[in-house]
C-alpha cells in the first residue's frame, strides 16, 4: 500500500581513518583504513507537529585502501580538522552506497 507520508533517509558518516600495517604495499604507497557507518532511517513524515520513525538498518564497517605516502599524508591531515577532500569523498560514499544498500534491502526483508 502506497504512503505519501513515508519517507527514507539515507546516511553515511566517516568514524575513523588511519594507517593501516601489514599487507602487500607498493613502494611509494601507504595503506588505510577507513571506518564508516551507514543508516537507512524509515518515518513518517511530519503530521502536526509529530514524526514517527518507523525503523532503522545501521552498518558499521571498513575499507582497506592503498594511497600514495602523498595523498595519504593529506587525508590523514584532512581527517584531523573532518575536512576531506570531494575526490575522496564521492568515491568513497558511491563504494558504501553500492555495497551497503543491497546488505541493508536484504536485512529489511
Amino acid at each position: 500500500e502506497f504512503n505519501p507520508y513515508c519517507k527514507v533517509d539515507t546516511n553515511i558518516g566517516f568514524l575513523n581513518i588511519g594507517k593501516e600495517e601489514g599487507g602487500i604495499v607498493k613502494e611509494d604507497s601507504e595503506t588505510l583504513k577507513v571506518s564508516f557507518n551507514f543508516s537507512v532511517l524509515y518515518g513518517n513524515r511530519e503530521i502536526k507537529g509529530k514524526e514517527k520513525e518507523s525503523g532503522e538498518v545501521s552498518l558499521t564497517g571498513f575499507i582497506v585502501l592503498m594511497a600514495s605516502k602523498e595523498d595519504s599524508k593529506k587525508l590523514l591531515e584532512g581527517w584531523k580538522d573532518k575536512k576531506l577532500p570531494n575526490s575522496f569523498n564521492v568515491p568513497m560514499f558511491n563504494f558504501i552506497l553500492q555495497k551497503c544498500s543491497i546488505r541493508a534491502l536484504q536485512l529489511e526483508e
